[in-house]
């Protein structure tokens, strides 16, 4: 609670607000003091607001409750679900950021890239690769994790590396979701 309303000081300090709680024993703290130095403290330094803190029991206080559990790995799915309750099915907001990055695009430029290429003669000869897969004429790569296959994801050639980003990052399209979703939006496609 403290480290919160220090975080949200700017929004809080020299305004009246309530704060909910479902933990019973945090409604005396800026009441009575204590003989726990730790709670002292945190009186001390909530004093400079002014809040009253309310109760609630925690089976009614059910915001607390989503908010208080681990995230969630997947946001992205979190993104899509909101798309779809704003703006309908977006799928054609991920069509604009796929079109050019179409399997025969790829394919394309993998056999310009000296790298893939000798990838995929390794590849097309019958031997095997523990990283590399060829899946319709296209090297994808191989995702293991302790011996299971995680993710097979095509090969994208450095050449078009730089033209992904722009898809993902700079597109009008793509939503700005910054450095962390952007990196796990492309980590999970290519």
């Amino acid at each position: 609670m403290v480290r919160c309303i220090t975080k949200f000081r700017l929004y809080l300090y020299e305004r009246d607000f309530t704060l909910i709680t479902y933990h019973r024993p945090l409604c005396w703290l800026n009441k009575q003091s204590s003989k726990n130095g730790r709670l002292d403290r945190w009186s001390l330094q909530l004093q400079k607001y002014s809040f009253d803190i309310k109760h609630t029991s925690g089976s009614s206080n059910r915001v607390t409750d989503c908010l208080s559990r681990y995230p969630i790995q997947q946001l992205d799915e979190i993104v899509e679900d909101q798309l779809n309750v704003m703006h309908g099915p977006s799928s054609n907001i991920n069509m604009i950021a796929d079109l050019s990055f179409d399997a025969t695009r790829i394919r394309e430029q993998q056999i310009k890239d000296n790298k893939i290429k000798q990838i995929y003669e390794h590849l097309s000869s019958g031997k095997q690769r523990h990283s590399f897969v060829l899946e319709d004429e296209l090297v994808h790569k191989v995702v293991h994790q302790s011996g299971v296959l995680i993710l097979k994801l095509p090969y994208v050639p450095t050449s078009m590396i730089n033209q992904l980003l722009q898809a993902y990052h700079d597109s009008p399209a793509s939503g700005h979701l910054g450095l962390n979703k952007t990196w796990h939006k492309i980590r999970n496609r290519f």
